[in-house]
């Protein structure tokens, strides 16, 4: 068997390389974009900052969340370790209720996380009559629902110092 050889003329040696076309900026090149493009940092710098205030304004929630699953893991969740937490959060957003332990509480918890008669219930008093007395304790049950109540409240409560997004400065 013959080996093949070459053609001795080739029809590509007369192709000349196409040059390759200058670069594009991705820049843009009208003063509109760019100042639409300033403007866009601009509030997406704004926004990132209220993020950081709101996410550094909630710390006393994910605290209060995290102490809350901490007493669950370790099977210390009782009626007075409950209330201590959700005591806490509520006087870190209103100092007015540190004397509090009575339906006034619980009718200011359903108010501020717009909840329908949730802690402002037969089970909510049964709740204060449990940390007043300890000989009518809850069942694990109406506890286990206190525990879900507590964590709904501190996730969805309004506190009136939250930061809003403003471009105006406040003092």
């Amino acid at each position: 068997m013959a080996e093949p050889t070459p053609p001795q003329w080739y029809l590509l040696d007369r192709m000349v390389d196409v040059a390759p076309p200058a670069q594009v900026s991705w820049w843009p090149q009208t003063a509109g974009w760019k100042a639409l493009g300033l403007a866009l940092m601009v509030v997406l710098a704004l926004w990132l900052y209220h993020r950081i205030r709101l996410f550094r304004f909630n710390r006393y929630r994910r605290e209060a969340l995290h102490a809350l699953l901490q007493l669950e893991q370790n099977g210390g969740l009782g009626t007075d370790s409950l209330f201590r937490v959700l005591k806490a959060v509520a006087v870190h957003v209103e100092p007015a209720l540190a004397p509090r332990l009575d339906a006034t509480l619980l009718a200011y918890l359903d108010h501020s996380a717009r909840l329908d008669a949730a802690f402002d219930s037969a089970q909510g008093q049964r709740w204060l009559d449990a940390l007043l007395n300890p000989a009518a304790p809850l069942s694990h049950t109406e506890l286990q629902h206190l525990c879900h109540l507590t964590r709904h409240w501190i996730r969805r409560h309004r506190n009136p110092r939250q930061p809003a997004f403003s471009l105006r400065r406040t003092p």
